[in-house]
């Protein structure tokens, strides 16, 4: 089985020297690292360069886009062309767990799972205080992911490893407003084999330059105004997975997820109190108590479209 690392760069000097030690340094190397890189101005490629010339035993694909692509075009594309057979997504801005690679190859089973998920722990960079992200105990143990409020919230893809053959369907699933995270995980989940490892397996950074954490607050009008963008794509895209599928095989949680997904679009679009009252019989699906006020204040929030 070849492991391959996947990552998408762009202007990462200040990160790289702490990511790239925490994969070289794991108790299962990786055969292959493949790096795109979106057109980085300062010294990104010749620090990946150096790394490539000290540690040989390692293939690496290092690309340089001709033009920038912004995040996720380019995370879609560093996937549409990774070889190896269990891929590792990775943040340029993370640190990895010495066991992360030994601990999901060995979890990850070829013929139930087609992405294996880990869980994480957050530290704020401009803090020295690290955060235990969602959960204070981790059981250790490998489990189907099937809650509904999973579905509509995944967890990063910088704690995404999966199969190879999962990846001609994500390429045909593409869009390009819909990160590629995102993507696998929905694929995943809509065909069962979606499972995690309950234990954290990473370093989540957050910042103000990562492309995860854009400072934009809550329940404000800038939020909301994303989230309708969002909708959208997340709409087409969920339709045409569930199209593909046999309607036998897709469960009654997809279909009240989609129509979820229809009167949220519906609610921001007309500001309907009806519209909000569908969304809000169905409570299971937003993460949080926190998210399903901030869904209530958008209808005094935002505008009509």
């Amino acid at each position: 089985m070849k492991i391959s690392i996947c990552l998408c760069t762009y202007n990462a000097e200040k990160y790289i020297n702490k990511l790239l030690p925490s994969i070289l340094s794991q108790t299962l190397t990786p055969d292959i690292i493949l790096i795109n890189d979106d057109c980085s101005s300062d010294s990104t490629i010749k620090i990946l360069d150096s790394y490539a010339s000290s540690y040989p035993k390692i293939k690496w694909i290092i690309k340089r886009n001709k033009e920038n692509l912004g995040w996720r075009k380019n995370y879609q594309n560093a996937i549409s062309h990774c070889p190896g057979d269990l891929i590792f997504l990775c943040d340029q801005d993370d640190i990895w767990n010495k066991e992360k690679i030994y601990d999901m190859a060995h979890s990850f089973n070829f013929a139930t799972m087609d992405v294996l998920c880990s869980g994480y722990k957050v530290s704020y960079d401009n803090s020295k205080a690290e955060k235990v992200h969602n959960k204070r105990f981790f059981s250790g143990k490998i489990k189907q992911i099937k809650s509904p409020h999973l579905l509509a919230d995944n967890y990063p893809g910088c704690c995404l490893c999966f199969s190879s053959k999962i990846i001609p369907l994500f390429i045909s699933s593409l869009n390009e407003n819909a990160p590629h995270d995102w993507i696998l995980w929905n694929l995943a989940f809509l065909r069962k084999r979606l499972y995690m490892l309950d234990k954290p397996e990473i370093l989540f950074i957050r910042h103000f330059s990562s492309a995860s954490n854009s400072g934009i607050k809550p329940c404000s009008k800038e939020k909301f105004e994303i989230k309708f963008n969002e909708l959208k794509y997340k709409i087409d895209f969920l339709s045409h997975l569930i199209s593909l599928e046999d309607k036998d095989h897709v469960s009654t949680i997809e279909r009240k997820y989609l129509l979820w997904l229809k009167n949220r679009y519906d609610f921001y679009s007309q500001k309907k109190l009806s519209s909000l009252i569908k969304v809000l019989l169905h409570p299971f699906f937003f993460t949080s108590f926190r998210s399903l006020i901030c869904e209530i204040l958008g209808l005094f929030v935002i505008k009509k479209k």
